[in-house]
């Protein structure tokens, strides 16, 4: 999505080089970045596909952010405006 790219971006320019990465598909996409070998995942989308997310990771012990339910939270800061 053009949010999250949007929001990679921003953290990317502020943060050290590697350290966050974009990783935006369908379903398949989702189940290898969640099989890999990584650290951390943020989910963002349906209840269903981040309950399958949720016990693919903890079988691994991954550290795991999901958004689900298409019930986003937007926090806007004074003085924000569009980048």
């Amino acid at each position: 999505s053009h949010t999250g790219a949007l929001l990679h971006r921003l953290f990317a320019e502020s943060l050290p080089e590697g350290l966050v990465g974009l990783v935006q598909g369908a379903g398949e996409v989702g189940a290898a970045l969640v099989a890999a070998d990584v650290d951390m995942i943020a989910f963002t989308g349906s209840s269903a596909t981040g309950q399958a997310t949720m016990h693919t990771a903890a079988t691994t012990m991954k550290r795991r952010v999901l958004e689900v339910g298409a019930q986003d939270p937007t926090l806007a800061l004074p003085g924000a405006g569009p980048p």
